[in-house]
């Protein structure tokens, strides 16, 4: 991609121009303010997308790497939209807490604290067994090891360690096995 900005987040919608394209899950909420991003397609015109959130406050706009390709996380509710014409590829999630941008593998890893999931443009790879009650925290991902690994959170404010095989998805540890990760 380009070394300028693809998008611009909005303070609101805005008053004159274009009808922003609206996103959601749902299809509620259409009518309402979400959070509004001006995409910049090289090249091509620009376009508004207001869309509506989940149920969380993380927010994040993530270019894919050699795609035309964005992933927007509005209050954890996820989208992939194609920014060369706003057209909406795959809604997910509702709850993401955090993205990690694997450049390398030209991947995505989603966390909603209680599992992992990896994509790979808009096609889910694997999605994790659950690794925790309520928390997932300390998230590194080793390309060098093949393996992602952090700490899920259990009862009586614990945290347990797991490792994650990046090509499988195959999880060891987390808060529902007991077994020590070396």
């Amino acid at each position: 991609m380009t070394d300028t900005p693809q998008h611009q987040l909005l303070a609101g919608l805005p008053g004159d121009g274009p009808l922003p394209l609206q996103f959601s899950a749902t299809g509620q909420g259409q009518h309402s303010e979400g959070i509004v991003i001006r995409f910049l397609p090289e090249g091509m015109p620009s376009w508004v997308g207001n869309f509506q959130p989940g149920c969380c406050r993380f927010n994040c706009v993530l270019e894919v790497e050699s795609s035309f390709d964005v992933i927007v996380v509005a209050g954890g509710q996820g989208y992939i939209v194609d920014v060369r014409n706003g057209l909406l590829l795959k809604h997910f999630g509702g709850d993401i807490e955090n993205l990690i941008s694997i450049p390398e593998l030209g991947s995505t890893l989603v966390s909603n604290g209680l599992w992992l999931r990896l994509f790979k443009g808009e096609a889910e790879l694997w999605c994790t067994e659950r690794l925790s009650l309520d928390g997932i925290r300390d998230i590194q991902v080793s390309l060098a090891d093949g393996f992602i690994t952090g700490e899920g959170w259990y009862l009586e404010d614990s945290w347990s360690p797991f490792k994650v095989c990046i090509s499988s998805g195959e999880v060891t540890g987390g808060a529902f096995e007991s077994l020590e990760i070396s």
